[in-house]
């Protein structure tokens, strides 16, 4: 496989984009080319569009969303900015050449490091998320070149949530919903794969108008991911749920007292891809439903009792 010279020289634009616009609008860009790439799939079965846009080096979230995240951090440590993981914030205000630079050079990062990635699993092998582990590394990079909290945060510093607050019966009660919704979708539009996962991505964007939406995007990935592989409905809710779960326990470890942005969502899809073979391997997508639907229930049960214990009081 030669060197991709023009798809890096792009990624070093779409980071800058992302540093402009702020990663978080950029996410919303990929979510909304997720919706239109899956349609496309679904009527067409031309990849080619998601290839190049949703996923390709320069709207990819490994790209534009990894170099908004970069670009906040830098700025916050060269004192442009209050909040190095504020990764709303649009950039391009500052008129700094220098962030957009480094928004573009992790930006060019992400996309590299998702090509060795691609590489390295041997060429789409269902364990590995390139792009949710290239976004997960880059995140840490980060952290350990502008971040002064340490890769785990600051003891004693005051807890930031990634997302509104949200009471954990409440918020598992929202991952089965849509974890359903994109077992569904996966199971009866297999070739609209990244359809729930765009859906819920852009459905963010109403957090900005002060409506407390929470972030499940990983969930309808997870979900509709393994419902594609295996065409277990249940066992494809079962780990959608789980990767809620995950994801809340990744942001208590690494975002929620860090001053720079390590996302949940990419870790969660980044472990949930990595435990898919030993789950896999132990047959339990091949149990009976009712089998099946004990795990679930056992999932539930336990995430509701680990997100008490983990969030403690909290509102919403």
């Amino acid at each position: 496989m030669n060197f991709p010279l023009i798809e890096s020289i792009l990624a070093f634009f779409g980071g800058a984009l992302g540093a402009a616009m702020g990663g978080f609008y950029a996410f919303m860009l990929c979510g909304a080319a997720a919706i239109i790439g899956s349609v496309i799939m679904l009527f067409t079965g031309n990849p080619a569009f998601n290839n190049l846009i949703t996923w390709g080096p320069f709207f990819g979230p490994n790209v534009a969303f990894a170099g908004g995240v970069a670009a906040a951090a830098y700025a916050a440590h060269a004192g442009k900015l209050d909040n190095g993981r504020d990764v709303v914030a649009t950039l391009f205000r500052l008129r700094s050449m220098r962030v957009l630079a480094v928004g573009g050079l992790f930006g060019c990062l992400g996309f590299l490091l998702k090509f060795i990635l691609d590489l390295a699993s041997g060429n789409g092998h269902p364990w590995l998320n390139s792009i949710a582990l290239s976004i997960t590394i880059n995140g840490i990079i980060i952290r350990l070149l502008f971040g002064k909290s340490g890769l785990f945060g600051k003891k004693g510093s005051i807890r930031q949530d990634y997302m509104p607050p949200c009471e954990p019966l409440k918020y598992l009660l929202i991952s089965l919903g849509v974890a359903a919704f994109s077992a569904f979708l996966s199971k009866v539009m297999p070739s609209a794969l990244g359809l729930a996962f765009g859906i819920t991505s852009v459905s963010l964007i109403l957090n900005r108008f002060s409506l407390k939406v929470p972030v499940t995007l990983h969930v309808a990935w997870s979900t509709e991911y393994i419902v594609f592989l295996t065409g277990n409905i249940l066992g494809g809710i079962m780990i959608g749920l789980l990767s809620a779960i995950l994801a809340e326990v990744f942001a208590s470890v690494l975002l929620q007292r860090g001053d720079t942005h390590i996302d949940p969502p990419a870790i969660s899809i980044a472990f949930i891809f990595a435990l898919y073979p030993l789950i896999a391997n132990a047959g339990c997508f091949s149990l009976p439903a009712a089998y099946t639907a004990i795990m679930l229930l056992i999932v539930i049960a336990g995430g509701y009792f680990g997100l008490r214990a983990l969030w403690g009081k909290r509102g919403g």
